[in-house]
């Protein structure tokens, strides 16, 4: 997610690939877990890609919303919904971290729970 936000061209070898290259990547993180040592994680990444992004601008797109929303419960997904909407109105990438949280009590291997998963998330 990073390498998209900082607008990087690539990802070990694959090309990352935009819409719009006119505007800054936005990048819609839901860290359902491991929020406490998120930071750490970001400055981790920063410091083993220091020489591929030195002189990039800091990313202005990138937004963390550091709970997890339980998509099977209508509303936790409206308030998900109204905040992802406050952000911004467009998001090149969106990462639910982790599924299991976001469906929480449920058998994420299931057909059922997760094409309820997904028609949600695809909202």
């Amino acid at each position: 997610s990073l390498h998209i936000a900082y607008g990087l061209k690539d990802y070990h070898g694959d090309a990352i690939l935009r819409r719009d290259t006119d505007t800054p990547p936005r990048v819609l993180y839901i860290a359902g877990e491991g929020v406490s040592g998120f930071q750490t994680r970001i400055k981790a990444w920063q410091a083993a890609h220091a020489e591929t992004i030195a002189g990039l601008p800091e990313p202005t797109g990138f937004r963390l919303v550091p709970r997890a929303a339980n998509f099977l419960k209508p509303q936790d997904v409206e308030n998900l919904y109204s905040a992802v909407v406050a952000f911004a109105q467009t998001w090149d990438f969106i990462v639910i971290d982790t599924v299991s949280r976001s469906i929480a009590g449920q058998d994420e291997n299931t057909q059922e729970v997760m094409s309820t998963f997904v028609d949600v998330s695809t909202r």
